[in-house]
């Protein structure tokens, strides 16, 4: 048992030293490989490193394949979610955190990410946690300075699941 959880953590491993991820297709692989595993006790090491890897590919596509279109960054979406945070406002912005259930571009459903972060600019509501609203937005990919020893901003987007960034256009509260 130590040794098929050593192959799977060297599967794990393994992927982590690729330069580029695999194609989550592969993944398949893994419903096949679970069952020999299991029964062989020959194979039992290769195929448990096997599973590894393709849990670690599974993985990794789950936690970045839902990013921002780059078709859609910089195009006015009409988007309706809820507020998910404390917004934090200062002199003429607000910027908040924004879980989104639905949007639309052109009046077409498009798939963007669930969890966004806005700016509003200018004269804007009074936004509280929890609330539902409907608002344009333009957003972009999350981009930041990586300096040596300074903050790296997409680092930390990452780290708090928020996979685009952009600011309100227009926006209402949406009925409940």
């Amino acid at each position: 048992m130590v040794f098929v959880a050593l192959g799977v953590l060297a599967g794990a491993v393994a992927v982590q030293q690729l330069r580029s991820l695999p194609p989550v297709e592969w993944t398949w692989l893994l419903w096949l490989t679970v069952p020999w595993c299991a029964a062989s006790r020959r194979l039992r090491l290769p195929l448990a490193v096997l599973c590894g890897a393709l849990w670690t590919v599974l993985q990794a596509h789950a936690r970045l394949a839902p990013g921002l279109d780059p078709a859609l960054e910089g195009r006015d979406l009409l988007v309706q979610g809820v507020v998910a945070a404390m917004p934090q406002a200062k002199a003429r912005l607000t910027r908040f955190r924004f879980d989104v259930e639905r949007a639309l571009h052109d009046g077409t459903p498009v798939e963007i990410p669930s969890r966004i972060r806005l700016n509003w600019y200018g004269e804007r509501p009074a936004l509280g946690v929890g609330q539902r609203w409907r608002l344009t937005v333009r957003l972009r990919r999350p981009r930041g300075f990586s300096n040596p020893g300074g903050f790296d901003y997409a680092r930390w987007l990452f780290l708090q699941g928020i996979q685009a960034t952009g600011y309100v256009r227009a926006g209402r509260a949406a009925q409940r």
